[in-house]
């Protein structure tokens, strides 16, 4: 490349990059204009704050927009871009606080939404507060009932024993670890913020088994399970094996590669075994444990309301 033709390039790349970084600046500032101010945001937080009561939640849009959750620490916010139909139970009521100029994202949530009432409203912003529809009875649920289950780490022979040491909501064997204990938690799965039980597979070739010993059975069991991001960013450890286990059956069994990404739904039906009891067991195993995170989530559930 000649001289003349070298310095052509570059004042070309000078300029398309003068060109993006004025673009970049006039979509900041647009979006800045568009978007509610201080004041706004403040009096909104208050009208939630004073109407705020058990079992609701809040969600806000854009969901960039972080400024939309100043002045409401401590309530519960549902982050994921797609509401999760594994969380709607959880809730009776939402809150929908939303800049005027984002009402596209905001409709896509009004879905969940019955009787809705706008308590706020202002140039930029609006709240909004109904009662969640709810679609599939959930009659069960690992992530909320946690609680009741017992965690066993079972070695290579066969030999199991308790883990109850409770830091934080999560369980432990003996001593705190970091990084290997079970508990319900937020982790980022399929680029998502998802509700799960944590079960990074444990070192020494153990297995986790997490329990419930009485659990009635209804029409289906579906779960989501597969690895955070934090074990697809990695290369160390070997696949991870989930089963799921009715009793001594064993029901389920599959394993995950470890660049596995996505949280798929498996379905279990169930409707044969309507009204059984029976223990409910997960077992989570990994030959190589390093970098091995992993989670999931089941639920027991009836038909949707909408099928019958």
């Amino acid at each position: 490349m000649s001289e003349r033709a070298a310095r052509a390039l570059s004042i070309a790349a000078f300029v398309a990059l003068i060109a993006v970084a004025a673009w970049t600046t006039a979509v900041h500032l647009r979006d800045r204009v568009r978007m509610p101010d201080a004041a706004e945001l403040a009096d909104a937080a208050e009208v939630i704050r004073s109407g705020f009561r058990q079992g609701d939640f809040i969600r806000h849009q854009p969901l960039w927009f972080t400024d939309a959750r100043i002045g409401l620490d401590g309530l519960p916010f549902l982050m994921s871009r797609r509401l999760d139909e594994y969380d709607r139970h959880r809730f009776s009521r939402m809150w929908l606080l939303s800049s005027r100029s984002h009402d596209r994202e905001a409709a896509a949530d009004r879905v969940w939404m019955s009787n809705i009432e706008e308590v706020f409203s202002s140039r930029r912003l609006r709240v909004e507060v109904g009662d969640v529809v709810q679609t599939a009875p959930v009659y069960w649920d690992g992530f909320t009932d946690f609680g009741a289950a017992t965690v066993y780490r079972q070695n290579a022979a066969g030999s199991s024993r308790v883990c109850d040491r409770v830091i934080d909501g999560t369980t432990h064997c003996e001593r705190y670890n970091e990084w290997i204990h079970v508990g319900p938690a937020v982790r980022e799965v399929d680029d998502e913020p998802r509700h799960c039980i944590v079960a990074n597979a444990p070192p020494d070739g153990d297995s986790w088994r997490i329990v419930w010993d009485d659990v009635e059975l209804h029409d289906t069991m579906r779960f989501r399970a597969g690895n955070a991001f934090r074990a697809q960013r990695s290369d160390r450890g070997a696949p991870v094996h989930f089963s799921v286990h009715f009793g001594d059956e064993e029901v389920f069994s599959r394993e995950w590669p470890i660049d596995e990404l996505g949280f798929p739904e498996f379905v279990i039906d169930t409707s044969s075994r309507r009204g059984t009891r029976t223990s409910l067991e997960f077992r989570v195993h990994s030959r190589d444990h390093f970098d091995r995170f992993f989670c999931f989530r089941p639920q027991i559930v009836g038909p949707s309301r909408f099928e019958r």
